[in-house]
């Protein structure tokens, strides 16, 4: 069985923070609900603020995941993650397996049927201990509806 809590956070309360880097200024906590789940995922955070999911923690194969939210598009019936950044982090120490990578998205609207298509990704990551920074771009071109 899944639980979950949820936890109100406004700006005047002290942050303690999960994870080894600190959060850019522009994703340090504002106001937000914390949800923090228990059952088969215990651990695991999420970070909502005006209904948008500004930061993920979750733990994916043993590693600590942690992922902020930098800027959305909204698609009219919710929230597409347009940049964010994640990071993965030793589970006991906190600190970075990996550089940062940088996310942006891009989409296209099926107006017509209210889909979003992701039609561009860009993944910027920066270096981390004996691996150098790189840049990935996948470009998802001459769709077609089926």
């Amino acid at each position: 069985m899944e639980q979950s809590l949820h936890k109100n956070q406004d700006s005047s309360q002290q942050h303690t923070s999960c994870n080894a880097r600190a959060a850019p200024k522009a994703q340090r906590p504002q106001p937000a609900t914390e949800v923090i789940v228990g059952g088969k995922n215990a651990g695991d955070r999420y970070r909502i603020n005006n209904q948008i999911v500004t930061m993920v923690r979750r733990y994916i194969q043993g590693t600590l995941v942690i992922i902020f939210t930098e800027s959305t598009t909204n698609t009219s019936k919710g929230y597409l993650a347009h940049k964010y950044n994640s990071q993965y982090l030793d589970p006991t120490t906190g600190f970075p397996c990996s550089g940062i990578s940088h996310f942006t998205d891009t989409f296209f609207s099926l107006a017509d049927c209210g889909a979003w298509i992701l039609t561009k990704r860009v993944i910027q990551t920066e270096s981390h201990d004996d691996t150098t920074a790189k840049q990935q771009v996948f470009s998802f071109v001459d769709l077609k509806r089926v």
